[in-house]
């Protein structure tokens, strides 16, 4: 349960500091890098393709999975007016489950 308590926190980690990256972009006009659909992030989020522990993929689209303790993943939006990212944390063995928005709004 700690590999997925600590993927999904450097999930959140690596969301804001694209977003900040984005904005950084913009000043200084700079082609945006920022990922715009769900399989990017999830891309940005596992290069390695690691699995969940109880197998299969560590980060999916949509909802989280309670049984294999891989974290859910959805985007939406353009950035920066109006992209968002949802993280679902599942209720894996001791886990609390836990759902965050991440928009870079937050991020100023």
């Amino acid at each position: 349960m700690s590999k997925v308590q600590t993927s999904y926190q450097e999930a959140l980690r690596i969301t804001e500091s694209k977003y900040v990256q984005g904005f950084v972009q913009i000043q200084l006009d700079q082609t945006l890098t920022i990922p715009s659909t769900t399989a990017e992030w999830i891309s940005l989020y596992n290069p390695n393709s690691v699995n969940a522990p109880g197998g299969g993929a560590a980060f999916i689209s949509g909802s989280g999975d309670a049984t294999t303790g891989a974290i859910g993943v959805t985007s939406s939006g353009d950035f920066p007016a109006t992209s968002a990212v949802i993280l679902d944390l599942p209720a894996y063995h001791t886990l609390n489950a836990t759902t965050t928005t991440i928009v870079p709004q937050t991020n100023l």
